[in-house]
């Protein structure tokens, strides 16, 4: 997800007023806002000033109408801060998230014959929401991928974010916000960053809740770091490197037998690479006939 934790809304300069909300006879809203996205990279995220009450008011009018249905564009409210941020992601942060998303669903759809596990449910991108850190407001987010325990649907048990655009400490401040605001509630974290612009390279971390002899939440634990290929490109030359998630990671840990390997989630970096490279050559391919058709185009509209 390309939101900007942590970074508060600069002050509203001299005249500005709050974000206007209008609805017209096409549906549209306004609002005072600023684009930010990296330098080359297709992935955007503009961040508009808005009002709790306007925003209430546009989100029952999309639920209304229906908008945003089957597209990109997905977004992140602070009420303490009244900032709407639209996340607009390109072809290869989609194409990376619908890749781990077909992972774990296959591994979750083969646990439901096995008791106590048949509760576990992608919830794609759906709402979640939690206090802020001040406490005087809360946090809506859309993860890219959530799953969620339907016994206790109120937070997702596991989420993921994969980021292109966005700063490294941005996506891992919004790691440790999802667990630590919920209490350990969202159990872990899976962030896939690609170090862009600065080279080629792209790893994953899990983050986890850790709880103490009481139960009770304790803090986040940063754990495996897995790197797919380094800032040259080339993959990971361990050939036994992955991600790995045990039931546990999903909030199973009760009357489940975690030992077995068909209840073990597992990633390799092999497969990481592989489908990584595929993804982004097909979009060097489609880009490239996508300029060759517009050229051609031009050429002839000049003739």
């Amino acid at each position: 997800m390309d939101s900007r934790p942590g970074n508060a809304p600069e002050p509203l300069a001299p005249g500005r007023a709050p974000g206007s909300l209008s609805f017209s006879e096409g549906d549209t809203a306004s609002a005072s806002a600023s684009a930010s996205a990296q330098p080359g990279c297709e992935d955007q995220i503009i961040e508009f000033f808005l009002p709790a009450e306007q925003y209430r008011q546009l989100t029952e009018e999309l639920e209304r109408c229906d908008r945003f249905a089957g597209s990109r564009v997905r977004a992140d409210y602070s009420y303490t801060a009244e900032t709407l941020a639209l996340r607009m992601p390109g072809p290869r942060h989609e194409r990376v998230v619908r890749y781990f998303n077909y992972r774990l669903d296959y591994f979750i759809d083969g646990l439901d014959m096995i008791e106590d596990t048949v509760s576990l449910q992608d919830s794609g991108s759906g709402k979640c929401e939690y206090l802020s850190k001040d406490g005087k407001g809360l946090i809506e987010r859309h993860p890219n991928i959530s799953i969620i325990n339907t016994k206790n649907p109120a937070w997702p048990v596991l989420v993921c974010e994969v980021a292109d655009s966005q700063k490294t400490k941005d996506l891992h401040g919004l790691a440790r916000e999802y667990i630590e605001q919920t209490k350990g509630n969202i159990r872990t974290v899976v962030t896939i960053d690609f170090d862009y612009p600065t080279g080629k390279r792209v790893y994953l971390i899990v983050w986890r809740a850790s709880f103490g002899e009481d139960g009770r939440f304790k803090e986040v634990a940063c754990g495996d770091v897995v790197e797919i290929r380094n800032r040259d490109g080339n993959k990971n030359p361990d050939p036994d490197a992955g991600v790995s998630l045990s039931l546990s990671d999903f909030g199973l840990t009760r009357g489940v037998d975690t030992s077995a390997d068909n209840q073990v989630f597992t990633v390799s970096v092999d497969d990481l690479y592989t489908k990584l490279q595929i993804i982004e050559r097909q979009i060097k391919q489609t880009k490239a006939a996508r300029n060759d058709t517009i050229a051609r185009w031009k050429a002839g509209a000049e003739v």
